[in-house]
């Protein structure tokens, strides 16, 4: 666990992003945002300690405000924290176990709230959910070349899909290895999961990205999206800190940090829900919006027309001196109809520490703020512009992610 925290650090040392918009001329109009229900449940996730990556999932009755000290809060200690999960329904599935062990995790509330073990599929590195019957998941060790299903309710495993003869025609002997821990979403009927080939050393070989698509009524392949650069998609596996995700506008959102070998090639890229390629019209691409190498966390949250990112506002340096002593993470917005981006006010700056990127609720957008000498949430409302407000000030620790339960 440490090693793969540590590459995630390295990881987030690579990002970089530069700013130009290109849409489609037809891009659906946004539909309306489900409302959010007086049943909703929310669960705060916290990293205690930032060495390990360990901390608490908090829950809620509402979303949380006020003030909250980790040591005095009744929750679930995890040994890993940092690695987001995701909801389904009533239910969290995190990506390892309590004692850190990787895996698909299920967390339901018992009638007195609290968080409580529900199954655990063990050695799945990266997972979705379709409805009450069906999963998705990747697991190495069984096949790697294939996608495991799971039932969710049970938690136990339910079949695979083979996509050997689809990936056997680009393995060659320089790309030996397969790996699907990139993302994996759902939509329209169909399951999205970017596939790289790489070599002994785990680095992608071509210079292309693949997006396996599978029809979910049928579990058959469909296609094989190719976009003709290769983008590091999603990140390494965590599902929920909103660089891939589904809009209400039908676009299935992409954001990527970096290209091969960590190359600095921000971008977010879409494909229209239900749909076997990408949207050849529409490119993001921050390399010009600092003047060099942008930090960019999330970029998949998508409402009336904008998309939602935390950047950093200077750029990276090549020695990365700059990349933690200067705490300059902020909130924006980008209107894809005029390609402009709009910083929101309101909010201290941040370092990397906390990577959750903004996300939506009740028609308003929320983001983390953490720097050495503040960790909290803030909110603000795409209606009126105005400042972000501070929701929740966090006296210890670093805010990882706000789970909603329906």
């Amino acid at each position: 666990m440490k090693n793969q925290f540590s590459l995630y650090v390295l990881a987030l040392l690579m990002l970089s992003v530069s700013f130009l918009v290109s849409c489609s001329e037809d891009s659906p109009e946004p539909t309306a945002v489900v409302d959010p229900t007086d049943d909703d449940k929310f669960v705060l996730s916290m990293i205690t300690d930032v060495s390990n990556g360990s901390g608490i999932l908090i829950p809620y009755d509402s979303m949380p405000h006020g003030t909250v000290n980790p040591a005095d809060a009744s929750g679930l200690s995890f040994a890993s924290v940092r690695s987001a999960g995701y909801t389904y329904k009533d239910a969290i599935f995190e990506n390892n176990n309590p004692a850190g062990d990787p895996g698909i995790q299920k967390l339901t509330l018992s009638p007195s709230g609290q968080l409580v073990e529900s199954g655990f599929i063990a050695n799945a590195v990266i997972s979705t959910v379709k409805d009450d019957d069906l999963g998705y998941y990747w697991n190495p060790d069984l096949n790697p070349k294939a996608i495991q299903t799971f039932n969710p309710t049970t938690m136990e495993r339910t079949g695979e899909i083979d996509l050997s003869a689809q990936l056997d025609p680009y393995i060659t002997e320089e790309a030996q290895a397969i790996s699907f821990n990139w993302f994996m979403e759902i939509a329209d009927d169909k399951l999205y999961t970017m596939v790289s080939f790489e070599d002994v050393n785990a680095t992608p070989v071509y210079d292309s990205s693949f997006v396996a698509v599978i029809n979910t009524n049928t579990n058959q392949f469909e296609a094989m999206a190719i976009h003709p650069e290769f983008f590091m998609f999603g990140y390494f596996g965590q599902p929920n800190i909103e660089y891939t995700g589904v809009g209400s506008d039908g676009y299935l959102y992409l954001a990527a940090w970096g290209g091969r070998n960590f190359q600095i090639k921000g971008t977010i890229l879409r494909i229209r829900a239900g749909e076997t390629s990408f949207d050849p019209n529409f490119a993001i691409k921050l390399d010009d919006f600092v003047g060099g190498a942008a930090m960019m966390y999330g970029g998949s949250c998508y409402h009336n027309g904008k998309l939602y990112c935390r950047m950093k506002d200077t750029a990276v340096l090549p020695d990365f001196s700059n990349f933690n002593e200067v705490p300059d993470i902020y909130p924006y917005e980008i209107d894809l109809a005029t390609g402009t981006a709009k910083k929101i006010g309101g909010t201290p700056g941040s370092n990397h520490n906390s990577i959750h990127g903004p996300f939506l609720y009740n028609e308003k957008i929320y983001f983390p703020a953490s720097n050495p000498d503040y960790q909290g949430y803030y909110e603000y409302d795409p209606t009126t512009g105005d400042l972000a407000e501070e929701i929740l000030l966090i006296t210890s620790g670093v805010p990882s992610q706000i789970y909603i339960l329906d």
